[in-house]
């Protein structure tokens, strides 16, 4: 063959090659379309989860500031600000007992020395160092020169490495019996920058031991400096730098030694990531919606995470680089420990205070409880386990003075406070997102307020059905304005419908009940005003009744058809609940000495038992019925903001700083409420509802139980928690289920190989220990001996046969005649069909048991010695008397 046939040969070779493996990756593709993979450019959309579980959560009381972990004895150990360290095991358990800190320790930093088992402690920005004992034992007091900004152990030399605004200083920690001086000094500086320099950011590269370096941050620009030469006094120049390296100040940087990537973090959230060159390995400009704070490797996969001043909790990967997936309902962090041995870490942190809190009042949802905090954020809560449902993260300059909840257009609607318009937003996604703005124009909106109107489902008996059935109908949505106007609002449009003159000023809240059918309004005019309800017609609101007062009043509430009015009057120390029934036109009152003795703070109703409760500043919670009459004071030792009450039987939930508390209602109701809760049947009204389905931007889960959001808990004390029973994972149970899912994978992949989804690997078969012609004949004496215990097996007379033949004639047998036979022995297999067995019952002769009676003793009374004369008295009838009636006491 020819040169040049060779070349045609090669060509076409080469074509039909290429159709080939076009035409497999064609059908690759439309087969991971078919199973709902992403493709991109001809990459596939690897979906990676993070891993990370919540395994318990801690309610801690008082301020704390920062948390370690220590490798020696497996704690977490926190530090708070009363000169106190605490401890908590892995699972979170408090061990006793805590160590306590002198008055000059005054760190809030704690680092764990792992190879010579101390802890350096310091306070940034100033100039003192404290080295202590894993007891918290005074060891060392180290002085600095300069005011410290951070501080790291150097594991390999062990040494103290300090670090201030332009100097970094070297200890040697290998005599800690000896004073601990300074051996080493690296100045540092930037001649572009010129005498402002000073290093904001840093972090420890020390990838390579030989070469030691650190990257700091100056504004926006990242240096990367070594720390092994030695210049003297002469500042060192940096290694490499980067100009502008962010937009904004860079508020966080850490060195990621798995991936060798260093990560900063700036004012508006920016995360990117950067080689050792200095070269952008990760760049993201979502990644926060606020400044980043801290940053720290992640404690399985090869990433890391980030914490902002947006209270979100995001996870990186430095595989896909990509954030994979954010907490959001952890609040405040403010200090972070990884666990790399159980691949676990802890975060400290606090949560917002709840500024709006209520439960919604309709048929669907009677006791659904909703929660709005400082932080722009909204939870959403069962009243029965206080699982979180949904929650919604507003934006920061949207901050809402009015909330309200429609069961029937699944929505919320949200007055902000300085431009007055009406947001709403879907509760049907999660996290929940604003689906439309209402503008109000001029007329600003200062609160609002749902009606959801539905229709009850009679029986054919004309009579409502049990348990209720309702049909929705339509919400209406009134508000109120600055002028003192009141409007009807379309639910589908958002324009008013109908406008009347309410007020003389600011209507300052709106209660709606769907009980009594009313809408009340309380206006700054020191009125309060009762409209009647008729949803069908457009004019829907019609004036009822209106009481004025002298005093201020600052919050109004209904149950049934009376008005529960909360006054605060400062100049007179007047603090009073007013009822007023609507029905009767009357008033109710009470004593002055049953009042609060400072300010109201909040008052929650509950429709089903006809109670009121108030909380005041006096740190009281009263409870009065629907007389006006004080039938409960509930002394706390804590100041009570918002309450309100989460089921029908009467539990009550109440706001205290940064955390929620649940008051059973059999800490506080007495007998007669508790049997109406009886008679009414109120138990099992209330079901366990289901978180919502999280909504991810980024793809769709595979697998149905990857869509349900991990929940956590509210946090609690000892007044009980939203969640009593919950049952909180364990370590040991995590990583059984890890183990378990490694399992579960297996048999996917068996099940995709069978389905012909992936092509089976080849399987090396390990070569065999012996000669086929062995293995043959150890399978023939094998199956030789299986026959010959199958031949055995074989009974003495043919079943079926025996069936045939006799199946006319019918016998009684006798076990000890059928037994004499020696093919009967043992078993029964060949006995004649139709037959019965007859067994003969052998009676025994039972022995006749002898009884002896017992002879009875006689016991004779012992008179005193004042009675001994009558003694004699006493004849033999008397003391056969007293021996019957010692007899029939003994009966």
């Amino acid at each position: 063959m020819s040169e040049l046939d060779c070349r045609r040969s090669l060509k076409e070779n080469t074509k039909r090659w290429r159709a080939i493996l076009n035409d497999i990756t064609v059908r690759s593709i439309k087969r991971d379309e078919q199973l709902g993979n992403v493709i991109s450019n001809g990459v596939k959309d690897i979906k990676l989860y993070h891993g990370l579980t919540l395994i318990s959560s801690i309610k801690l009381l008082g301020e704390y500031l920062n948390v370690c972990y220590c490798s020696s004895t497996q704690e977490y150990l926190v530090l708070d600000d009363c000169s106190m360290v605490h401890r908590y095991s892995i699972q979170g358990k408090y061990i006793l007992p805590p160590f306590p800190l002198m008055s000059s320790m005054a760190f809030t930093k704690m680092i764990w020395c792992t190879e010579i088992k101390i802890f350096a402690c310091f306070v940034p920005d100033n100039d003192l160092m404290w080295i202590l004992s894993p007891q918290f034992k005074l060891i060392h007091t180290i002085r600095s020169e300069f005011k410290v900004k951070n501080l790291f152990y150097l594991f390999d030399s062990n040494e103290l490495l300090v670090i201030g605004s332009k100097i970094i200083t070297r200890y040697l920690m290998r005599h800690m019996d000896q004073t601990l001086d300074c051996y080493k000094t690296i100045n540092l500086a930037d001649d572009y920058s010129g005498p402002l320099w000073v290093i904001n950011q840093s972090s420890l590269i020390d990838h390579e031991i030989s070469s030691l370096k650190i990257v700091v941050s100056y504004l926006t620009t990242i240096y990367i400096f070594p720390i092994d030469h030695d210049e003297g006094n002469a500042p060192i120049k940096f290694i490499t730098r980067k100009l502008n390296a962010s937009s904004s100040i860079i508020t966080a940087l850490y060195y990621h030694s798995t991936s060798q990537w260093i990560i900063s973090g700036d004012e508006e959230g920016i995360v990117l990531g950067w080689s050792l060159s200095l070269e952008c390995t990760l760049k993201c400009l979502d990644g926060h919606r606020n400044a980043v704070k801290l940053i720290i490797s992640h404690p399985s996969i090869c990433g890391f995470i980030t914490s902002s001043k947006d209270d979100v909790l995001q996870v990186w990967s430095c595989n896909l680089r990509q954030k994979l997936e954010s907490f959001t309902e952890l609040g405040e962090i403010f200090s972070m420990a990884i666990n790399p041995v159980a691949s676990s870490m802890v975060t400290l942190g606090r949560n917002a205070p709840a500024i709006i809190l209520f439960s919604a009042s309709n048929h669907v949802h009677p006791t659904r409880i909703f929660v709005k905090t400082l932080d722009n954020n909204i939870y959403i809560l069962s009243s029965v386990s206080g699982r979180q449902l949904n929650m919604g993260i507003l934006p920061e300059n949207v901050i809402p003075v009015s909330i309200a909840y429609s069961a029937i257009t699944k929505s919320m609607y949200m007055v902000s406070s300085d431009t007055g318009n009406i947001l709403i937003s879907t509760i049907e996604t999660c996290p929940m997102e604003l689906k439309k703005t209402w503008k109000t124009g001029d007329k600003k909106i200062t609160c609002i307020v749902v009606y959801d109107y539905y229709d009850e489902i009679y029986g054919l008996d004309r009579k409502l059905q049990k348990p209720n059935f309702v049909c929705p109908i339509r919400a209406r949505i009134i508000v109120g304005m600055l002028n003192g106007e009141m409007a009807s609002v379309n639910e589908t449009t958002g324009k008013y419908e109908k406008t009347i003159r309410a007020h003389n000023g600011e209507v300052k809240k709106l209660y709606a009940s769907t009980v009594s059918g009313h809408i009340f309004s309380m206006g700054e005019d020191k009125c309060v005003k009762v409209w009647r309800m008729l949803p069908n017609i457009v004019s829907s609101l019609a004036l009822l009744h209106y009481i004025y007062y002298l005093n201020p009043i600052t919050n109004i509430a209904s149950m049934g058809f009376t008005i529960c009015i909360s006054s605060n009057n400062t100049n007179l120390q007047s603090h009073q609940l007013l009822m007023y029934d609507i029905k009767e036109r009357i008033p109710r009152e009470h004593h002055p000495s049953k009042d609060h003795i400072q300010q109201i703070l909040g008052i929650a109703t509950s429709e089903s038992l006809l109670i009121c409760a108030t909380s005041s500043e006096d740190n009281t919670i009263r409870i009065w019925n629907q007389e006006n009459d004080l039938i409960k004071i509930l002394e706390l030792n804590i100041r009570v903001r918002e309450l309100t009450f989460s089921s029908r039987r009467g539990d009550i939930i109440f706001s205290v700083g940064k955390h929620l508390y649940r008051l059973p209602y059999e800490n506080y109701l007495s007998v007669t409420y508790r049997t109406r809760i009886l008679n009414n049947n109120i138990f099992d009204e209330e079901e366990e509802e289901e978180p919502m389905m999280k909504y991810d931007k980024n793809g769709e889960y595979e697998k149905e139980e990857d869509k349900i959001k991990i929940v956590h808990p509210v946090n609690s004390v000892q007044l009980g928690s939203l969640d009593p029973t919950m049952n909180t994972p364990c370590l040991q149970s995590i990583l059984q289920q890890h183990m378990c899912m490694q399992i579960e994978s297996r048999d996917e992949d068996i099940i995709k190989i069978k389905d012909g989804i992936i092509p089976i690997k080849k399987i090396i078969k390990k070569k065999s220990l012996t000669y086929h012609e062995e293995w043959t004949k150890y399978e023939d004496e094998l199956f030789g001996l299986l026959e010959q215990i199958e031949k055995e097996a074989i009974p003495p007379h043919d079943v079926r046969k025996s069936i045939e033949n006799y199946k006319n004639v019918k016998k009684i047998l006798n076990i000890p005649t059928l037994q004499k036979k020696i093919e009967y022995v043992g078993n029964f297999i060949g006995y004649v069909p139709n037959s019965m067995i007859v067994k003969t019952l052998v009676m025994k002769k039972l022995e006749r048991m002898s009884y002896m009676a017992q002879e009875k003793k006689k016991f004779k009374y012992i008179y005193p010695d004042e009675l001994q004369g009558d003694r004699e008295l006493l004849d033999d009838s008397s003391l056969f008397s007293l021996s019957m009636l010692e007899d029939l006491n003994n009966l």
